[in-house]
């Protein structure tokens, strides 16, 4: 798939779609991600016509979209890292590490909550 083919995914608990993508096929960014609602496909369709500059790290605080991207070891937290141990997982090497994450418009990334988890999970499925 490349970045532009878009699908939807509604929610069951709480009916919002979200308007996903794979991106990767460049070889620079991989993840999946689902941009929530109209104002998440406001965003993503932004990123795809070139309205929003995706070289601009402003990009990453005006998207409003649950994300699974795939990172080096040095880009998770240490809350990440003691989630991974405890899980019993391991990784090595460049974009391997997963890192899971809601993005919202004028925040930093954050960690999800059990019900945004359970939705990304639907989305990744």
């Amino acid at each position: 798939m490349f970045e532009d083919d878009i699908f939807g995914v509604v929610d069951p608990e709480t009916g919002e779609t979200a308007y996903c993508c794979i991106m990767g096929n460049g070889g620079e960014h991989f993840a999946v991600a689902g941009y929530l609602g109209t104002e998440g496909l406001s965003g993503i369709l932004g990123l795809l016509s070139g309205e929003i500059d995706t070289e601009s790290s402003e990009s990453m605080f005006i998207q409003k979209c649950l994300m699974c991207s795939f990172e080096d070891r040095s880009f998770l937290s240490a809350e990440d890292l003691k989630n991974i141990k405890e899980m019993g997982l391991k990784f090595r090497g460049r974009n391997e590490w997963p890192l899971f994450r809601y993005h919202e418009p004028g925040f930093a990334p954050w960690f999800l909550s059990a019900t945004q988890c359970r939705f990304l999970t639907l989305i990744l499925r």
